[in-house]
């Protein structure tokens, strides 16, 4: 009689079962592969109720919940779970297991810009709210120029819902499009179309860069998505050195008419903002936010409790011609704030706004008459400020003193101007005549 044709596998099975061996097929196989999985937390061990099966398949190594605690059961359902993965993939896999669960690891697995930016806001605790706004900003604006969607004008339109249209195209693009080539290539083609100048290429790196915070270690562990590719991996982000701030004002002069015309013409309060920014650096936020509670005059100092980031709170000291107008200033306040305005925006309020707005617009109006003639003159205070720490004491002190995050990111925008030094060619003494010893 002709013996039936057998695959390796199976002929390999037979001769195991003729020599009186145990064949691990089936159910049987998988009886020793499911788990409980366990951790340890404050010195306890604590288990999960159902079973797992850790499978690997077209690259992608996961950790399957069974949803049973029966072990026979478990093994069961992690044979059929194996033989669809292995003829079908994941999807199918876990649509076969739970639709339910397939749903959510479709979602994990495949997520949308706006899915991305709905987690982030959810668990993403450790960044500020307006900051987390401008990430999603920058993902959504990166996002369409690798997509290719031109919006129009309708997509400021916020009245009547052209905003929200041309979000929900921007949120459906699912972050698989995102791939490194992709990202390179619409940032290429971004700064050659505006003529490859230092401005388009600082506005594309600040792009990537704020898209680019999804991605953040601490971030990454917090979202749900077992699967979100990394659309940044190998891209190199190139920007021009900003340019460094060359001071085009007086301070000494802006002072003394700040004096003649705020101070003494009736409006203290563009007076104090303008003693905060240029006397102690402080940021427009800062200074909207900061309590009289928080300026101690008898030490000469401001405690900065709402800064930019974690670097930003910190002690300023004060000259003592600022703190004791400041002081002198005090008695008249109406408020708990330095400067008078409405409501302050909460700590978990997406858009910035300043409770004192219509200080800093008359502010602003005031330096540009005195000759503060750059895009953000408020600002520029903050950096006038910077360039005085910085030709007394050099770059490290105005680092502390402006509290940025690292010297680095002073040395960006200052020059040390302490201690020039100067290659003494000719002896001053004796035009004509050249210094030191030849050699």
């Amino acid at each position: 009689m002709t013996q039936p044709q057998r695959t390796p596998k199976v002929a390999k099975q037979v001769a195991k079962q003729n020599e009186g061996g145990k064949v691990s097929t089936g159910i049987r196989r998988f009886e020793s592969k499911v788990f409980k999985p366990a951790w340890t937390k404050g010195g306890r061990r604590f288990e999960l109720e159902h079973y797992a099966i850790r499978l690997r398949h077209d690259g992608k190594r996961a950790t399957v919940n069974l949803q049973t605690a029966d072990a026979r059961e478990a093994a069961r359902r992690a044979a059929r779970f194996a033989t669809i993965l292995a003829a079908s993939g994941w999807e199918a896999a876990h649509a076969d297991l739970s639709p339910e669960q397939a749903r959510v690891v479709a979602k994990r697995d495949t997520p949308t810009v706006g899915d991305l930016i709905r987690e982030a806001d959810r668990v993403a605790v450790h960044v500020k709210a307006p900051t987390l706004r401008g990430y999603g900003n920058c993902l959504r604006q990166l996002a369409t120029l690798v997509a290719g969607i031109e919006g129009d004008a309708s997509r400021f339109n916020y009245r009547t819902g052209g905003t929200e249209r041309w979000r929900e195209t921007v949120d459906a693009i699912r972050i698989g499009t995102l791939t490194p080539r992709a990202v390179e290539g619409a940032t290429a083609a971004y700064v050659k179309s505006r003529g490859t100048t230092d401005s388009a290429k600082r506005t594309m790196a600040a792009v990537l860069r704020g898209a680019r915070a999804f991605w953040s270690r601490r971030l990454r562990r917090l979202l749900p998505f077992e699967n979100l590719p990394d659309p940044f991996e190998g891209v190199v982000i190139e920007s021009p050195r900003p340019p460094r701030y060359v001071s085009t004002v007086n301070a000494t002069a802006l002072v003394e008419a700040a004096r003649s015309e705020l101070r003494d013409g009736g409006d203290p309060e563009a007076w104090k903002a303008l003693l905060l920014e240029l006397g102690a650096g402080l940021r427009r936020g800062e200074v909207d936010q900061l309590l009289w509670a928080n300026v101690d005059a008898s030490r000469r100092a401001i405690r900065v409790i709402a800064g930019k980031s974690w670097e930003s709170v910190a002690e300023v000291p004060l000259a003592d011609g600022i703190a004791s107008e400041l002081e002198r200033l005090r008695p008249d306040a109406k408020g708990l704030y330095v400067l008078e305005g409405g409501p302050r925006p909460g700590p978990d309020e997406k858009r910035r706004r300043y409770g004192a707005h219509r200080t800093w617009r008359r502010l602003t109006d005031w330096l540009r008459r005195n000759g503060v003639n750059s895009r953000t003159p408020n600002h520029s205070m903050r950096k006038e400020c910077g360039a005085i720490i910085n030709a007394t004491a050099g770059l490290h002190a105005a680092s502390r003193f402006l509290r940025h995050a690292d010297v680095a990111v002073t040395a960006s925008h200052y020059s040390d101007a302490r201690n020039r030094v100067v290659v003494p060619l000719f002896d001053d003494s004796t035009p004509g005549k050249t210094g030191g010893n030849a050699s």
